[in-house]
């Protein structure tokens, strides 16, 4: 609630302080000097500030509007200056609100891409995990060889699981001295997430995917196998990947109920409508991929196109 060092509110652009005077100069916006027949510094606050000459100028800008107060003997010179000292004070300060924001909002768009890998990597890895364990605790009596091999299986898979993540951890983390080892190649995985799943997968890999986006495709893949198994209550899944004209192209279908509804759908389509599986169509977005979605009561059928530039542009 306090009104400011300034006596008379909006008061002018800059002027000058002396104490016991009764009158200042002032250079207005409209660039004059002018003789005013009253202090515009409050006295008070003057006093409380040990003030006894100073410039004033207003500094007005997105950030903030505020004075600026320097104490000193005061010219002519000294008020043009301190006028001009203010205009770059409310150009650096809004610079510096700017440079806030987008920092904010990198740290936000971070934070989503995070959220996400460990919605389509690790946690999706837990829940088969779980299926895994319930399976084991049914068999645990009456088939202990299956148990043992689910365990060994399961073993293997946590262990790739935690290379998986020491990978993430080390891409996020600020100012690394090394680049992070290579992820496990898709034609590995696939048969991992069969095991997992419980399901069968039928993979024909006839190339690994770019540098640029390996780790997208191995997360987009998790992620349908995922959603189809989930979601869709698939127990087949074929897979195929490789490189066309366009790019790295992969498909992925299943023999689950679909997407609820039935037809041929374009990732433009499915994002207008908030329809599709969303974090496979954000990953696709980031490098500029195609999706098309076909649908129907006897399963689903994802064909993911990265285009060549990709890996160019990254």
């Amino acid at each position: 609630g306090w009104p400011g060092p300034v006596a008379n509110g909006s008061a002018g652009s800059t002027f000058d302080f002396r104490s016991g005077a009764v009158d200042c100069r002032r250079y207005g916006s409209d660039g004059q000097l002018v003789t005013i027949p009253h202090a515009l510094l409050d006295p008070t606050v003057a006093r409380a500030w040990g003030v006894t000459e100073a410039v004033v100028s207003s500094i007005s800008s997105d950030a903030l509007d505020g004075w600026l107060v320097i104490p000193k003997r005061v010219s002519d010179d000294d008020l043009y200056l301190a006028r001009a000292l203010s205009v770059q004070l409310a150009a650096a300060l809004d610079n510096a609100a700017a440079a806030e924001t987008w920092r904010d909002a990198a740290a936000s768009e971070e934070r989503i891409r995070v959220a996400h890998d460990l919605h389509d990597g690790i946690l999706q890895f837990l829940t088969g995990l779980a299926l895994q364990l319930r399976l084991i605790e049914k068999q645990i009596g009456s088939d202990p060889d299956a148990v043992a091999q689910r365990i060994r299986t399961l073993t293997a898979a946590l262990r790739q699981e935690q290379q998986d993540l020491r990978r993430f951890l080390e891409g996020i983390r600020p100012r690394r001295s090394h680049r992070p080892e290579a992820g496990q190649p898709l034609a590995a995985l696939i048969p991992m997430l069969a095991e997992q799943w419980d399901i069968s997968i039928d993979a024909d890999v006839t190339a690994e995917p770019p540098a640029g986006f390996t780790d997208e495709v191995r997360l987009i893949t998790r992620e349908a196998v995922a959603n189809a198994v989930r979601h869709g209550g698939a127990r087949h899944i074929k897979v195929s990947a490789g490189m066309v004209e366009a790019g790295y192209h992969v498909v992925i279908a299943d023999n689950g109920v679909g997407f609820g509804e039935t037809g041929q759908f374009s990732d433009t389509m499915l994002r207008e409508g908030g329809k599709g599986p969303r974090s496979i169509l954000d990953r696709l977005g980031r490098h500029n991929g195609t999706l098309i979605l076909q649908s129907s009561p006897q399963g689903a059928c994802l064909q993911m196109t990265f285009p060549q530039h990709c890996d160019e542009e990254r």
